[in-house]
């Protein structure tokens, strides 16, 4: 983890953005084309900030906020995500779900995060 967190911040940009990992397209399957492309035409840079700051919640996480960690666990090999699920998948005050599709859900399974977003904000 602590190798990941130094090179995201050694490619980030001098304002803080991160570089957008167009090759890779968050693993979105060969065989969606277009999706592919659809997505390749807007990446832009990440903010660094968000990946390698940590968070700290008021009262330690515990103001009764419904929380809910949604893993999609189709991608390849284990990610730092993975790991996250691990510590929450049973934790007090989370609800767990998983999609089975790679990092870009919204584009791989539209429908199905529709249905989990919609659970989580009726809490």
């Amino acid at each position: 983890f602590d190798a990941e967190v130094a090179r995201r911040r050694e490619t980030a940009d001098p304002q803080g953005g991160g570089a957008p990992d167009t090759d890779r397209l968050f693993d979105i399957p060969e065989d969606l084309a277009a999706e592919r492309e659809w997505v390749k035409r807007r990446v832009t840079p990440h903010p660094v900030g968000t990946q390698v700051s940590p968070i700290r919640l008021a009262n330690g996480g515990s103001d009764d906020v419904p929380r809910t960690y949604i893993l999609c666990a189709g991608a390849p090999g284990r990610t730092p995500f993975m790991v996250l699920a691990d510590r929450l998948r049973d934790a007090p005050g989370w609800t767990y779900r998983e999609l089975n599709t790679t990092h870009d859900a919204m584009v791989t399974m539209p429908a199905e995060t529709a249905e989990l977003l919609i659970e989580a904000a009726d809490g």
